[in-house]
């Protein structure tokens, strides 16, 4: 008696633990792929903001816009902020970062008209503009260790020291003027500038075969000289009143991703180059050298015709412009 009641209690035992492993392994072991447009919040401090995931894809860059038009393929899925940074969610990062051993080359504004470095009007949600390149690119690294993520940016190849100042240029590789490709760490999971590449991707996306021509604003039902289809999604000299505008205010494209064509410009990873390489191109990240960086869509002062997915222009990494802000990614 006493034998079996230990042999039931062993195997009760056993069995206990058995089923928790099991339980254990299916949780490890089950990844469900997000759906595109996704919603995912993320909050750092006591502002939150939210991305939108973007399924990897093929699709052709530049369709009806520039020349040559290379067949892009990115092979890996991304987070994309859903709006761009605004000034309240800049600031946030930024006053944490300068008490965490980060240099700025300027401290942002809030719009177009807000003072440098002032503290966030209460409930504006216009976009930080007057930032560079290279601030955009380190507060990117600032939000990735604020949140404890894996900062993508590094001093040089051997992406052992986290970049943390701008101001200092011997911190930074001389290719390109700032930092090199290889001074990347690709595979990171915290915040980088979008590539023009996942940027037009993300612009242009509707279904993952069917995509926006190169010539419509982002989320737009027509051509970019359509007025009316045009307005709906997208700040410009038309419509903006000569200011920055609070973000998310138009209508989202597929994705659910908001102000891709108007309110600021914004900055992308890539060196200038025109035109592309002709391809096909598997997660093209630009060249390794050259004196500008890549700009992407119109703002609330240009012009219909820069509001096109496909318009691309560039500017010194060094330039700071109330016409431009920028939006974070993460990898999938």
């Amino acid at each position: 008696m006493n034998i079996l009641k230990r042999f039931l209690l062993m195997f009760a035992i056993f069995l206990i633990f058995s089923l928790a492993a099991c339980k254990e392994l299916d949780h490890g072991s089950t990844y469900t792929t997000p759906t595109a447009g996704e919603e995912r919040t993320e909050i750092t401090g006591p502002v939150s903001f939210d991305l939108r995931y973007s399924p990897a894809g093929t699709f052709g860059m530049g369709e009806d816009v520039q020349s040559p038009t290379p067949v892009v393929t990115l092979t890996r899925g991304f987070w994309m902020a859903e709006t761009e940074v605004t000034y309240e969610l800049w600031y946030e990062v930024y006053t944490w970062a300068g008490s965490n051993g980060y240099t700025f080359a300027t401290p942002g504004r809030e719009g177009n008209n807000g003072t440098p470095g002032e503290v966030p009007t209460p409930g504006n949600t216009e976009p930080v503009t007057t930032i560079n390149w290279r601030d955009a690119m380190l507060w990117c690294n600032a939000l990735s260790e604020q949140q404890g993520l894996t900062p993508v940016y590094y001093t040089n190849s051997g992406q052992a020291t986290v970049i943390r100042s701008v101001t200092d240029d011997s911190s930074f590789d001389p290719a390109c003027g700032d930092i090199a490709n290889n001074c990347i760490k690709w595979t990171a999971n915290g915040y980088r500038l979008p590539t023009e590449a996942e940027w037009e991707y993300a612009s242009r996306y509707r279904d993952g075969s069917d995509w926006t021509p190169g010539d419509y604003a982002s989320g737009a039902t027509a051509a970019y000289t359509d007025a009316g289809a045009t307005g709906l999604v997208a700040w410009y000299s038309f419509n903006s009143d000569s200011t920055t505008q609070p973000v998310g205010q138009k209508i989202a494209n597929a994705l659910g991703v908001n102000d891709m064509s108007g309110n600021v410009a914004e900055w992308c990873w890539d060196c200038w180059q025109t035109p592309y390489n002709s391809g096909p191109l598997s997660d093209p990240h630009g060249p390794d050298t050259g004196t500008y960086r890549l700009i992407r869509r119109g703002n609330w002062y240009n012009s219909v015709d820069y509001l096109q997915c496909a318009y691309r222009y560039r500017s010194s990494p060094h330039s700071a412009s109330s016409l431009i802000g920028f939006r974070p990614l993460r990898n999938e």
